[in-house]
């Protein structure tokens, strides 16, 4: 299905700011699922960046690095309740990466609001490494991880493969 679409055709508009997304330069590239033993383990990149909120913060403010937070529970729990049932994956970023790239995040502007400032979500960036049930697995895959998911966050696809085709 996705094969027959046409990025050309896909354009939308914000009546409230005008701001006009067109996808017309789009590629679809349908990647099959990975291969996954039960249990199994997928080492994983970010297509997008992965957002995670600091409950922990007044208001609503995101991890900017991966170090401060049980990566595992906060994937969990947001799966585990899009899943309805438990999610128990153990989610390791890479410590390699994390020493040689201490400043992990990046500032993602999602919209222009009606008084001109722009909201914005922090992501994070690195490889990760997901350990657990084919199943869970699987699940991580199509639905994506950690929050924002909806809005293009957390997409991974494997380290094998790398980025860019």
């Amino acid at each position: 299905m996705l094969d027959r679409l046409d990025a050309s055709a896909l354009r939308y508009a914000r009546a409230v700011t005008g701001e006009l997304f067109d996808f017309s330069g789009a590629i679809s590239v349908i990647e099959e699922q990975p291969f996954c033993a039960d249990p199994g383990v997928l080492g994983v990149l970010l297509l997008s960046p992965l957002a995670i909120s600091d409950r922990s913060a007044k208001g609503k403010r995101w991890h900017t690095s991966l170090a401060d937070i049980d990566l595992s529970a906060a994937i969990n729990a947001r799966l585990s309740r899009l899943a309805g049932r438990s999610v128990a994956l153990n989610v390791q970023p890479d410590s390699l990466y994390l020493r040689a790239n201490p400043k992990h995040s990046v500032l993602v502007s999602t919209k222009r609001m009606r008084n001109g400032h722009n909201a914005f979500v922090i992501g994070l960036q690195a490889p990760l490494v997901l350990a657990g049930s084919r199943e869970d697995l699987l699940f991580a895959w199509y639905a994506g991880i950690g929050e924002k998911t909806r809005n293009g966050f957390g997409c991974i696809g494997l380290a094998e493969a790398g980025v860019g085709r």
